[in-house]
């Protein structure tokens, strides 16, 4: 009779409880803490996103997550120790800046997941286009905080400068913005991975990396 009133199980893991018992939601982990497992259990964090079925609302709120690090990333060096590169980037107008980055990251994020759905799904991979488009932006929610990381390097090392302008400090400062890229399509491979529920993050990453890189010299010679 006891057990009863307390509750047990279910077969879908949820607790019958009676007033003022928890739910597994109260259980659950934090978002940050799943962030954190996911870097060593991406296939099993991917399971239980997938297994909440996730609205369109909540994969905008992992997109709009990490849009934050990157944000606060850009604040922080534009305002201690902005580079020449990152001045000319930004303007005079910092907050203009980061509503059109912002935007533009968001899009970006949104058509990679679209296009990595769509080229896994036409490959013959087992997920979805909706599955692979959720473990890829939950992947890049993970690669977020980690990038944030990276992007402080970038404003220790210009602290590190002292405004002085040897040759060539330039581009070894702005390489742990580029480096930032690593952690982002690793984790972005690892999701689509996952949620296909395949071992072959590393090929995938491979892909991705030679598209980002066909993609940075497209737009180098267009700029030029």
């Amino acid at each position: 009779m006891a057990n009863a009133e307390l509750g047990a199980t279910g077969g879908n893991g949820t607790f019958s409880y009676l007033a003022g018992t928890r739910t597994r939601d109260a259980l659950r982990p934090g978002m940050i803490q799943k962030m954190l497992q996911s870097i060593t259990d991406m296939p099993g964090q991917i399971g239980h996103v997938l297994a909440q079925q996730p609205s369109e609302a909540r994969l905008l709120s992992f997109v709009l997550l990490s849009d934050v690090f990157f944000a606060l990333a850009w604040s922080i060096e534009a305002s201690v120790a902005p580079s020449p590169v990152v001045s000319a980037l930004i303007g005079g107008d910092l907050v203009l800046f980061l509503m059109v980055a912002l935007i533009f990251r968001t899009t970006l994020v949104y058509a990679l997941a679209l296009a990595v759905g769509a080229g896994m799904r036409l490959l013959g991979f087992e997920g979805s286009v909706r599955e692979t488009r959720i473990g890829v932006l939950w992947g890049s929610l993970v690669a977020a905080p980690i990038g944030f990381v990276i992007a402080m390097a970038a404003v220790v090392v210009n602290v590190m400068r002292g405004g002085s302008s040897e040759a060539g400090f330039d581009a070894v400062q702005m390489l742990p913005m580029w480096i930032g890229f690593v952690p982002f399509l690793w984790f972005v491979a690892k999701g689509a991975a996952a949620a296909n529920r395949s071992d072959k993050s590393l090929q995938i990453f491979g892909v991705l990396g030679l598209g980002a890189v066909a993609l940075a010299l497209v737009l180098r010679v267009l700029a030029a």
